[in-house]
């Protein structure tokens, strides 16, 4: 049986670049759950998963297009120095928090006279992925709420 919209799926998985760094995994740890077609995970995760059967494993080959977006550089911002913004180093990733509450990275690409210049892209853009996906449980809909 294959999941469909709206099924929670327990899946383990290994997200890495194709250089091989690994971004995260729930190999040895935790199964990720979450809701089919529910867009809290990466497009070709969600749509593989709609493919598979229980105990199937699959590895993706998902393109920056597709994973976490192209670079930007319009995604480059100038924040003025102020008490919050001082003493920042060019490098260092910053942490903002999203609509949602969630955490937004951002790394500080240079420092200016009055300003540093921020990058708001992803920490991913621009990078291909390699997903190792297994899919291990679909729970009915009806009588679980995903964790994300």
């Amino acid at each position: 049986m294959k999941p469909k919209s709206g099924d929670v799926v327990h899946v383990r998985h290994r997200v890495t670049t194709t250089d091989g760094e690994i971004i995260e995994s729930s190999f040895g740890g935790s199964p990720l759950r979450f809701a089919v077609d529910s867009f809290r995970v990466l497009h070709g995760i969600n749509d593989a998963v709609k493919d598979m059967e229980v105990g199937e494993s699959v590895t993706l080959n998902i393109p920056a297009a597709y994973a976490h977006g192209e670079h930007d550089p319009t995604k480059q911002r100038a924040f003025r120095k102020t008490t919050f913004y001082q003493g920042l180093k060019v490098g260092q990733t910053i942490t903002f928090q999203g609509d949602l509450g969630e955490p937004y990275p951002a790394k500080v690409l240079r420092e200016e006279d009055d300003c540093y210049i921020i990058d708001m892209n992803h920490p991913l853009a621009g990078k291909d992925l390699i997903v190792d996906l297994e899919l291990l449980e679909i729970l009915d809909s009806n009588n679980t709420a995903p964790f994300i």
